[in-house]
């Protein structure tokens, strides 16, 4: 996962424009589109299952309210995801498992590992062991707003890169990701004054932006700064080029 001079075109939670989000749907239709990598959220069912979802909480994006990590599994697998305009879906949660069994063994993902502002002591280890049982660590980035989590997943498997994420400006970032034991920085489009984005390239470290919906939302960008586009419909963007 090294330098390149096209950025990488990641689906932000898989295809989220086009099916629910975070869905095996999703990841299948970003994966045809022939995007580089594929990205995901991880929280913790009650009963410690690793569940795929953004938000904390199941209202937004399922027909289920309340917490994601107040139920079990076999309450969870009932619920039906939404489509971004609104409707219900016949569509389930899925299990990270099923996202493995489900892709093709060369997918690249980033895995981000969503605690707070609900905490789960053992998601980081749960989430690794089931990239372990995959062999899927050398295709695998993981993130977090939690740098704390950034901290356990270098403990546990090191060999994994690891990306700090964050909104609104932020002073040195690049020392944060440092502290945090991240090679990599995701930020929004919006977050960061070019300026900003040099000196993280300059630091060392790669740069991924997300929050992009279309081309104009990425004409701004410095591109030579970028290493990585997190993108919700991946077909206007597999021909994004340096500009």
């Amino acid at each position: 996962m090294g330098s390149h001079h096209k950025p990488w075109i990641w689906g932000h939670r898989g295809a989220s424009a086009l099916e629910p989000e975070n869905t095996i749907p999703s990841f299948l239709r970003a994966y045809e589109q022939h995007v580089d990598g594929i990205e995901l959220d991880v929280q913790l069912s009650a009963d410690g299952v690793v569940v795929v979802m953004h938000d904390g909480t199941l209202d937004r994006t399922t027909n289920g309210t309340g917490w994601v990590g107040a139920y079990n599994w076999s309450t969870l697998r009932q619920l039906r995801t939404r489509h971004l305009s609104g409707p219900i879906s016949d569509v389930p949660i899925p299990r990270l498992e099923e996202v493995f069994e489900a892709l093709p063994s060369d997918t690249v993902l980033c895995i981000e590992y969503k605690n707070g502002p609900y905490y789960y002591p053992r998601l980081v280890e749960k989430t690794l062991e089931i990239v372990h049982r995959y062999q899927a660590n050398s295709r695998i980035i993981v993130s977090s707003f939690d740098q704390f989590a950034l901290v356990e997943s270098a403990s546990v498997a090191p060999e994994i890169p690891r990306a700090v994420a964050w909104m609104g400006r932020m002073v040195e970032p690049w020392g944060v990701a440092r502290a945090a034991k991240a090679s990599w920085v995701h930020v929004h489009k919006d977050s960061v004054p070019l300026d900003d984005l040099r000196r993280i390239k300059e630091s060392g470290l790669q740069v991924a932006v997300w929050g992009l919906k279309s081309s104009e939302d990425a004409s701004h960008l410095a591109t030579q700064y970028v290493d990585a586009v997190f993108v919700d419909d991946p077909g206007w963007a597999v021909h994004f080029e340096h500009r």
